[in-house]
């Protein structure tokens, strides 16, 4: 059955992020991983500082080609190929059937969301990254049709529809880019009944995505120990 894996690792502990060295304040967010042969090309949204991202590729010895400039959300979409065949990384996601779906990079750190077809492709692949000392740490293992089936359960639309809009709206972003009373005037309710719809909702949403992580991470660490 299809797992993901969220993990987590050192920007320097992989081929990949150790050579690049993003500038401060740059952020890489890979939209698409495409592996050809020995070769990757990840296209990637980048913000902050295009310059010094673009030096510090060059300086990198990748190749990048800018693909889409997108003025209003201040982000630009490159293109960026460089050789894998060094990557250990690399190696243990396509000796074990790993997609990544995305991945988000800093200076400092990396995310990474990854499809395994099975359980057990994903109990190889930590166990490949821990040979290899990749320092990988686990966030989150989630079956995708599961948690989608449950949410749909346990919430009400009207709760699903308050989130939605909260998320969409930057309601959960640091610092916020809408409030409460924001909300509120859309659906012509108190800013108090919006809140409750969100504090049920993001409840459910918590409750059966812990249930299920602690599961499936009970299942990977057992396996792993196997």
């Amino acid at each position: 059955m299809t797992v993901i894996l969220e993990f987590e690792l050192p920007a320097d502990s992989f081929e990949f992020g150790g050579r690049l060295e993003l500038p401060r304040g740059v952020e890489l967010e890979v939209e698409q991983l495409v592996p050809v042969e020995d070769t990757v090309m990840p296209f990637s949204w980048v913000s902050g500082d295009f310059e010094s991202f673009e030096r510090s590729v060059e300086e990198a010895g990748v190749r990048y080609t800018l693909m889409v400039e997108d003025e209003e959300r201040g982000r630009n979409l490159y293109r960026l190929e460089w050789d894998a065949s060094d990557s250990d990384l690399m190696d243990a996601l396509l000796g074990c059937h790993g997609a990544v779906l995305n991945a988000k990079g800093t200076r400092e750190d990396w995310t990474f969301n990854v499809r395994f077809e099975e359980r057990e492709d994903m109990s190889r692949f930590h166990e490949r990254c821990s040979q290899a000392g990749l320092g990988v740490g686990i966030v989150r293992v989630y079956n995708p049709v599961e948690v989608s089936g449950d949410f749909r359960e346990g919430m009400t639309s009207t709760q699903r529809r308050t989130l939605l809009d909260a998320f969409e709206a930057g309601y959960f972003e640091i610092p916020r880019e809408t409030s409460l009373v924001d909300l509120a005037e859309e659906y012509d309710v108190s800013d108090q009944a919006v809140s409750e719809r969100l504090r049920r909702a993001t409840s459910r949403l918590i409750d059966d995505a812990l249930v299920l992580e602690e599961a499936d991470n009970v299942a990977l660490m057992k396996s792993s120990d196997d």
